[in-house]
């Protein structure tokens, strides 16, 4: 899961990493989120200011799970 405002993931490395994922891997992105917002541990260099508040970013970091987890229970 990354957040479109994440101005800290190293998204060149990211997108090279991803190939070596297993095919069945869904990926997320959490509109307006943040890198802080996933832990919740203050701004850090090179973040990109949050577009949600950090409470919606959790509401759907945890929407998006509840999905993942009904899809693989299937």
């Amino acid at each position: 899961m990354t957040s479109s405002n994440d101005g800290v993931l190293n998204r060149e490395a990211w997108g090279k990493a991803k190939p070596n994922l297993p095919k069945n891997t869904t990926f997320e992105s959490i509109k307006g989120g943040n890198h802080d917002q996933f832990g919740s541990y203050g701004m850090q260099k090179r973040d990109s200011v949050p577009k949600v508040t950090g409470q919606e970013q959790l509401q759907q970091i945890v929407q998006a799970l509840k999905e993942w987890m009904k899809s693989v229970q299937k």
